[in-house]
């Protein structure tokens, strides 16, 4: 796995902060597709970093949670976050 990169106290110095505008718009539109009480505890906790070769991650906190994004949510986050990064992406 590549090393995660946080975000810095200042966007100037973040490589990766167009990731970070692009996971907003994600999670924005997703909030409004899923169930609340669904998006809360499945898709709310988790986070993005920028990984080896400029690899995208999608970081989830727990092994259940990551479980069940994989099999309820992956092909929608895929779909969004294409569509927000203007390129295909996958999970």
């Amino acid at each position: 796995m590549g090393e995660i990169v946080k975000a810095p106290s200042s966007p100037q110095e973040d490589p990766a902060q167009p990731l970070y505008q692009v996971w907003s718009q994600v999670l924005a539109r997703l909030e409004r597709q899923v169930a609340p009480s669904a998006f809360n505890m499945w898709l709310r906790p988790l986070s993005v970093a920028l990984g080896a070769g400029q690899r995208i991650e999608v970081r989830c906190p727990h092994l259940l949670g990551q479980k069940r994004v994989q099999e309820e949510y992956a092909a929608l986050l895929s779909a969004l976050f294409g569509q927000e990064a203007g390129r295909e992406c996958a999970l």
